[in-house]
C-alpha cells in the first residue's frame, strides 16, 4: 500500500516532523511505501494547491495522511477538499489539533474520511491493512470514521510500550538540506508524555481525551500509563545509526517535554550517550526535575544547553491560569547552579496571559534579568482550541 503524508511547514522555521518520520518508519517496516509532501517555501515547495495536488497525483497513493497543528489547519482543510475532488482517495487527519478537536474536524470537513486520536503508530497500520484487504474501517481503535453519513467515534487504545519501536524514516525528507540549515541539529524524542498538566499545553488536553475514552477516574499519569521511556539500547542504536549515516549531524536536540522526568534512567543513559554517541546535545526540562547532581551528569555527557519553561514571575498567573506553580526561589537556584558548572541555559516565557496586567508582565522580564539565561524566548499566550487555556 502507498501512503502519502502531508506536512505543512510554511510561514514558520524550517524543520521536519519527528512524528511523521516514526509513522513512515512503522509503515515501511510493515512493507508499505510512503512519501512525504513537505510543504515549505524554504525548500522551494510553497503552499500551492495545484502544485501539491500534482505531486500527490503522481504518487497515486492509497491513503493520504495529514499531520497538522492549529496554525496550518485552515489551509490543510482547503487542501483536503482539493485532493478529494481531484483523486477521491481516502483522507486521514491526525496531529494535536485533530486529537483535541476530533468532533469539529470530522463534522466540518466532509472531505476527511478518518481522524486519528492520539498516537498513530499502530492505528495507521490497522487502517492501511483494512483498506488493503477491504475490511471494516469503522471499528479501529484511535480512528474516527464515517459510515452512511454518520461519524463513528471509536475509543482510544491503551498507550503503546515504546521500549523498542521502528526507527524514524528520514529518507522522505531533504534531510541534509534541512539539517545544514539548522546548524546540524536534529530533533529526537526519547520519552512520551509529561508529568505536568499545564493549561496551555497539549499534554493536559490529550490526557483528558484519554481519560474520557479509557473511563479512568483521573487523567493522572498512573491511571493512563502516560509516561513512557524508550529502551536505552534501542535509543542509542537509533542515534548511532543517524550519526553514522549523515555526516551533516553535529548535535541532537531532545525535544521531549521533560527530558529528565526519570533521573535514574538518565543517570544510566547519559554516560552511555557520552561513550557511544559523544556529540553535543540540548534538551528541555523543568527546574523541579533537576538538582546539582543531575545537572553535573548532563554537563559531563556533553549537554550544551538546557531549556527551561520560566513562563511567568507572577504566582497568581502560575496557579490560577497556567497551573504551573514552580517557585521563583527554585528557579533561581537551578539557573545559578547551571552558571556555576558552565551549563548554558535558555528560558521560555509567556506574556499576555488571560487577565495578566502590564505590571505582572514587567515582573516576568525582571525575573529573566535576574536569572541571566544565555538565551530566551518571549511568546504571547495563545489559546489553542481544545486546551484548558482556551476555556479560561
Amino acid at each position: 500500500m502507498r501512503v502519502q503524508f502531508i506536512w505543512p511547514n510554511f510561514d514558520c522555521p524550517l524543520g521536519l516532523s519527528v512524528g511523521v518520520s516514526y509513522l513512515s518508519g512503522a509503515l515501511k517496516h510493515a512493507g508499505h511505501e510512503t512519501r512525504v509532501e513537505h510543504i515549505c517555501e524554504w525548500l522551494d515547495n510553497p503552499f500551492d494547491l495545484d502544485t501539491v495536488s500534482g505531486h500527490v497525483r503522481d504518487f497515486d497513493p492509497d491513503l493520504i495522511a495529514f499531520s497538522t497543528g492549529a496554525n496550518h489547519y485552515p489551509e490543510m482543510r482547503q487542501l483536503a477538499r482539493r485532493l478529494k475532488d481531484d483523486l477521491d482517495t481516502p483522507i486521514l487527519f491526525g496531529g494535536i489539533h485533530t486529537t483535541l478537536n476530533t468532533q469539529t474536524v470530522m463534522r466540518d470537513n466532509p472531505a476527511i474520511d478518518f481522524a486519528n486520536v492520539g498516537e498513530g503508530d499502530d492505528s495507521i497500520l490497522d487502517l492501511v491493512k483494512a483498506l488493503e484487504y477491504r475490511s471494516d474501517t469503522t471499528r479501529i481503535p484511535n480512528v474516527w470514521a464515517r459510515s452512511n453519513g454518520d461519524i463513528i467515534a471509536n475509543p482510544a487504545r491503551r498507550l503503546k510500550n515504546i521500549t523498542c519501536i521502528p526507527w524514524m524514516d528520514l529518507e522522505g525528507w531533504q534531510f541534509k538540506r534541512i539539517t545544514e540549515n539548522r546548524r546540524g541539529w536534529v530533533n529526537v524524542y526519547m520519552n512520551r508524555g509529561c508529568p505536568y498538566r499545564c493549561t496551555y499545553c497539549h499534554n493536559n488536553g490529550v490526557a483528558k481525551v484519554l481519560q474520557k475514552s479509557f473511563g479512568t477516574k483521573t487523567s493522572s499519569n498512573d491511571d493512563l500509563g502516560y509516561l513512557r521511556l524508550r529502551g536505552i539500547d534501542d535509543m542509542l542504536a537509533e542515534l548511532k545509526a543517524i550519526v553514522n549515516k549523515y555526516d551533516c549531524v553535529t548535535a541532537f536536540s531532545f525535544n521531549d517535554d521533560t527530558f529528565t522526568m526519570n533521573q535514574e534512567y538518565m543517570k544510566e543513559f547519559l554516560p552511555r550517550y557520552k561513550r557511544e554517541i559523544g556529540i553535543p546535545y540540548v534538551c528541555n526540562t523543568t527546574v523541579l526535575d533537576v538538582d546539582r547532581e543531575m545537572l553535573e551528569v548532563m554537563k559531563e555527557s556533553n549537554c550544551e544547553l538546557v531549556r527551561f519553561g520560566v513562563e511567568t514571575a507572577t504566582t497568581r498567573i502560575k496557579r490560577e491560569v497556567l497551573k504551573r506553580d514552580f517557585s521563583e526561589t527554585k528557579t533561581a537556584e537551578v539557573f545559578r547552579t547551571c552558571r556555576e558548572i558552565g551549563l548554558r541555559t535558555f528560558a521560555f516565557n509567556i506574556l499576555a496571559n488571560p487577565g495578566e496586567t502590564r505590571d505582572e508582565m514587567k515582573k516576568t522580564l525582571e525575573l529573566n534579568a535576574k536569572l541571566l539565561p544565555d538565551g530566551l524566548k518571549v511568546s504571547l499566550g495563545y489559546p489553542y482550541p481544545g486546551t484548558e487555556y482556551h476555556e479560561i
